[in-house]
């Protein structure tokens, strides 16, 4: 099964967010026209109709790398300092062993050859493995060490990552999806209210006319 990247993904998810909006779109402006095509009492406003018109081209597309920034500004956040520091580290590891190794290897040997000769063969030979091995613990703790710092740093990206995506994520979806959809519903909710308003006020009025009529009877 093919191994799907980030960036990948986030494309995928991207063009599903694009197909819901215009499937959201269509549907409003469906709704709308039904509700304005009523043939008794249309609930309809060509204020609404103009505003959702005007709106359907003031909104953004989703284009493939509307979410990728994220994604992008991480990556080169990670390449321009752990990794960089992580492979500074590295140098400075296998510098530092060769250097200590040549030196202990060096010194045995000054010490055993003429004439200082201070040491034996065998003894010179014991140092000489002695400061390789210790050189070479010396470079690997070092190595490990940058390794934990640029794993700790990476965590924290990821971290930051996935935050940073769920903000545009949820961002994209308020002010590009549902933004008509929202705006649809809105301006039907607030018509509705103008005309429960209305009716309530009509209400009163044919109240008010039947206790006019009840004491006249009187």
């Amino acid at each position: 099964m093919p191994v799907v990247s980030a960036d990948d993904q986030i494309v995928y998810e991207t063009g599903q967010l694009s197909q819901l909006r215009r499937n959201l779109d269509l549907q409003a402006d469906t709704t709308i026209q039904k509700m304005a095509a009523t043939s008794s009492r249309p609930l309809s406003s060509p204020l609404l109709v103009n505003h959702l018109a005007t709106l359907s081209l003031s909104i953004p597309d989703l284009s493939p790398s509307t979410l990728l920034s994220p994604l992008q500004q991480r990556r080169r956040q990670l390449i321009d300092i752990p990794v960089n520091q992580l492979q500074a580290s590295a140098r400075r590891a296998i510098l530092t062993t060769f250097t200590l190794a040549c030196t202990g290897v060096f010194s045995s040997w000054w010490a055993y050859v003429p004439p200082v000769a201070a040491i034996s063969p065998p003894t010179a030979g014991a140092l000489a493995l002695l400061s390789v091995v210790s050189a070479a613990a010396l470079g690997q703790r070092r190595w490990s060490t940058a390794q934990l710092k640029f794993w700790k740093e990476w965590d924290r990206a990821t971290h930051m990552l996935r935050g940073d995506l769920q903000e545009d994520f949820v961002a994209a979806l308020d002010t590009r999806v549902v933004a008509k959809t929202d705006a649809a519903a809105d301006g039907l909710d607030r018509l509705l209210s103008l005309r429960e308003e209305r009716l309530d006020s009509l209400d009163k009025e044919v109240d008010l006319q039947v206790a006019a009529l009840r004491m006249d009877r009187k």
